[in-house]
């Protein structure tokens, strides 16, 4: 395959990506679409794109409930013991 083609496939791949990514997060909050497309492993730039916010504000979403997540596996080890 040469470049051209490459570089084809990716855009095609990208619109792909997208609308499965719209789909999926259609009736979620913008806090649950970031959630989930950050869940997905999806890069912050492009959930920014797809949820219509700016990258910061998907960045500190994302930090945000990585540290509810912990503080939540924390408090389930407390009371096991």
């Amino acid at each position: 395959m040469n470049e051209d083609t490459l570089v084809s496939i990716e855009k095609k791949m990208d619109v792909l990506i997208k609308l499965i990514a719209g789909n999926l997060v259609k009736d979620k909050t913008k806090t649950d679409a970031i959630i989930t497309l950050g869940n997905c492993g999806i890069e912050v730039g492009t959930i920014a794109n797809l949820v219509g916010t700016t990258t910061n504000f998907v960045s500190v979403t994302l930090s945000n409930n990585k540290k509810k997540q912990s503080s939540k596996k924390k408090t389930t080890k407390g009371k096991e013991e």
